[in-house]
């Protein structure tokens, strides 16, 4: 692998708003490569979620939960979903060295996994939910706050399964008429949709809204 070539897979950050499939490049997207931001240490429950803003063509970075005072700042350069023998891999292709909790740990890490899996299998791509509205099988929030405290432990705030446990507690709670909680999680969930890709909180609100009205009319 060349230098060049190197300094782009194992920093460049993606950008899903530039499909290069378009110039015949089949399943291509181009990359940004940053100076400094894209050379965060690895983590499999990183701290920070980054991604490609191209109206100003960077790459934004936001916090996906409290940061502590001196600790350090880490980014995910692989798939957080994926069990430990994918993610160990990917990062071994990449040279990146895998010395993060869940690494360390990978049998309590990999069961974590599973259960998570359990509990919100088939949840789809991040934000999808509201685009793809269902209503809940069951209005019991037990299961999904277990959901939720397991990715919280494996740090996998920057997945797909928490905007969907936020979102299936936030629905939950509307369908037992409970609203302050139901409130306090969908502005939770407008938080995260803003920290993963930058949606209008405004327009999230929106989303959640119409949802809460079809839950309540059922």
């Amino acid at each position: 692998m060349s230098p060049i070539l190197g300094k782009v897979w194992t920093n460049g950050v993606a950008s899903s708003e530039i499909d290069s499939r378009e110039e015949g490049l089949p399943g291509a997207r181009y990359s940004i490569v940053c100076d400094d931001l894209t050379r965060l240490n690895h983590s499999c429950g990183p701290n920070t979620h980054k991604y490609s803003h191209m109206p100003s063509f960077s790459v934004h970075l936001r916090a996906m939960r409290g940061i502590k005072k001196d600790e350090e700042i880490t980014a995910a350069s692989c798939d957080p979903d994926a069990s430990y023998a994918t993610r160990r891999a990917h990062l071994a292709r990449l040279g990146i060295r895998y010395t993060c909790p869940a690494c360390v740990k990978p049998a309590t890490s990999d069961v974590r996994h599973d259960r998570i899996r359990t509990i919100f299998g088939g949840y789809g791509t991040s934000g999808s939910e509201t685009k793809n509205f269902k209503l809940p099988k069951s209005t019991s929030v037990e299961a999904v706050v277990d959901g939720l405290n397991l990715v919280e432990a494996e740090g996998l705030q920057g997945t797909a399964a928490y905007s969907l446990g936020l979102y299936l507690m936030m629905l939950a709670y509307s369908a037992n008429r409970d609203m302050t909680n139901a409130q306090m999680r969908a502005r939770r969930y407008c938080t995260w949709r803003l920290a993963i890709d930058g949606t209008d909180m405004d327009e999230v609100a929106e989303e959640l809204v119409q949802a809460v009205e079809r839950i309540q009319k059922s």
